[in-house]
């Protein structure tokens, strides 16, 4: 059986950040429908054609912790939104068939991101990457993952030590082990989002050279070359000061989630800590920034 999530929002309201929250905890994407004179899907449009509200759906696997979800979903939220959020159950032939063609396989070069049920890429020149949908955050077709993604390819990973504080389905983690980095070592609060990377680090072959702890920055007592975050830019601020002291002088960080409209206090919070900056990637209202260790 399947569970669909979905939270009505009204249009003029920015759902940048209820989408990241429910696409975060839920570990799947979520698609955006509008409403035009009561109708969800057929887009009609009202006198004067504008848009009312648009409805944020998911779907997932049933579980039995189901409704544990839901409260944290709606404790996620904030009062604001808990009440507008519904879950409910879905054929599961149809919608197990549909949740697969939601997810095709995507070449973001020199990545080939795909499923399980799907084949590799026969171009010898795409790093191949295997995620199982719906179970955790990061399956490459968020615009912020995209973006680390990009970036992640920018850098010469050869022989270096990474971290990656948010893992959600490991994405990251693989790509910098494709990459060529010595050591890969992983963390998540979530334990669902760490069973799902360790699961995908079995699926990529690479559960010997990823390595995955319960917890945050202090996940691994130690320092790395390179760490990388792609999490909600509120949270991302709150943790930048325990961040830090684990990158190696002369390291560097990336660090993704931003949106455009709250990279003003992610820099701000930056110069306070005395770390510079420099943004590398923009798209979609998202941007990384790359923030290197003075020696």
């Amino acid at each position: 059986m399947w569970r669909r999530w979905e939270i009505d929002l009204p249009a003029a309201e920015d759902f940048a950040v209820p989408k990241a929250t429910i696409e975060s905890i839920l570990g799947v994407s979520t698609t955006v429908e509008e409403r035009r004179q009561g109708s969800w899907l057929e887009h009609q449009q009202d006198d004067e054609g504008r848009i009312s509200l648009r409805r944020l759906c998911a779907w997932t696997p049933a579980r039995p912790d189901d409704g544990q979800t839901l409260e944290r979903l709606r404790d996620s939220l904030g009062p604001a939104l808990a009440g507008a959020l519904r879950s409910s159950i879905e054929d599961a032939v149809d919608w197990a068939r549909d949740w697969q063609e939601q997810h095709q396989p995507q070449t973001l070069a020199p990545f080939y991101l795909r499923a399980p049920f799907h084949p590799p890429s026969s171009d010898p020149d795409l790093y191949d990457i295997i995620l199982e949908p719906g179970q955790a955050f990061g399956l490459g077709d968020h615009p912020s993952t995209r973006l680390m993604l990009l970036a992640l390819a920018d850098l010469d990973l050869s022989g270096l030590s990474v971290f990656d504080l948010g893992t959600g389905s490991g994405i990251l983690a693989f790509a910098a082990a494709r990459l060529g980095a010595r050591e890969v070592f992983a963390a998540d609060i979530d334990a669902r989002a760490l069973e799902s990377a360790q699961h995908n680090a079995i699926l990529n072959d690479l559960d010997d050279r990823c390595h995955f702890a319960p917890g945050a920055a202090a996940a691994f007592p130690r320092k790395f070359d390179l760490i990388l975050v792609n999490i909600v830019d509120e949270l991302l601020i709150l943790i930048l000061a325990e961040l830090f002291p684990h990158l190696e002088s002369g390291g560097q960080a990336l660090l993704g989630g931003i949106r455009d409209k709250a990279a003003a206090e992610v820099e701000k919070a930056l110069c306070a800590l005395k770390m510079p900056f420099q943004t590398v990637r923009t798209a979609d209202g998202f941007r990384v920034l790359k923030c290197p260790k003075p020696n």
